[in-house]
């Protein structure tokens, strides 16, 4: 059930990402201090499935209701 879960928050990730405009993609948008990452970077890394994209997923407050 939980893999469920995670695929659920995936989708919502990726599809509010697929929307925005290109240049908003080259953004930095997570943890500025010790790891920047643009928002291109972040879908990557949740698109592939990786222990960081659940860690994305999860600050960036991604959770299935």
């Amino acid at each position: 059930m939980e893999e469920e879960e995670k695929m659920m928050a995936r989708t919502k990730f990726m599809k509010m990402c697929y929307k925005m405009p290109e240049a908003a993609l080259n953004e930095l948008v997570y943890n500025f201090v010790t790891c920047p990452m643009t928002l291109n970077i972040c879908l990557f890394e949740v698109r592939t499935k990786t222990i960081l994209g659940d860690e994305i997923l999860k600050n960036l407050g991604y959770t299935n209701d």
